[in-house]
């Protein structure tokens, strides 16, 4: 199912599937949902876990930093 969504929606990005301990060990992921925030230098700068609606605008704010040219 997820393998579908990925192929429908033409995500480029790595969707891990392996399951919490790929996450715990490789990702310090103890929490899903969990998301990294990755610069253009491919150094993780920020970790977000959880999600509310209410952290869209700073989700939105951080994703426009993170693309926007130098």
């Amino acid at each position: 199912m997820v393998a579908d969504f990925v192929e429908k929606e033409k995500l480029k990005q790595t969707v891990l599937l392996v399951g919490s301990k790929v996450a715990r060990d490789l990702y310090v992921a103890l929490s899903y949902p969990t998301s990294y925030w990755i610069d253009r230098e491919g150094k993780v700068v920020h970790r977000e876990t959880g999600f509310q609606p209410t952290m869209v605008p700073a989700l939105e704010r951080m994703a426009r930093k993170l693309v926007a040219k130098p």
